[in-house]
C-alpha cells in the first residue's frame, strides 16, 4: 500500500521488481525493500509526501 508521492515517481514495474527482489518475510526485509522504494523516490526528485506499507499475507 503506497501513496501517490511513491505511484506518481516511480513506475509499477519497478516498484514490483523490488519487492520481488525482497529476500524474505521477516521485518527487515521488508523495512529493505521499503528503503529501497523510498531511495528511488528520493532519487526521482520527490515533489511529495510519501507514505509506504508493507506486509505479507501467510498461506
Amino acid at each position: 500500500l503506497c501513496s501517490d508521492g511513491l505511484s506518481g515517481m516511480v513506475e509499477d514495474e519497478t516498484i514490483q521488481q523490488v519487492l520481488l527482489e525482497c529476500p524474505g518475510r521477516s521485518e527487515a526485509d521488508l523495512k529493505e525493500a521499503g528503503e529501497r522504494l523510498m531511495d528511488l523516490v528520493y532519487e526521482a526528485g520527490a515533489r511529495d509526501n510519501v507514505s509506504i506499507i508493507l506486509g505479507y499475507f501467510k498461506d
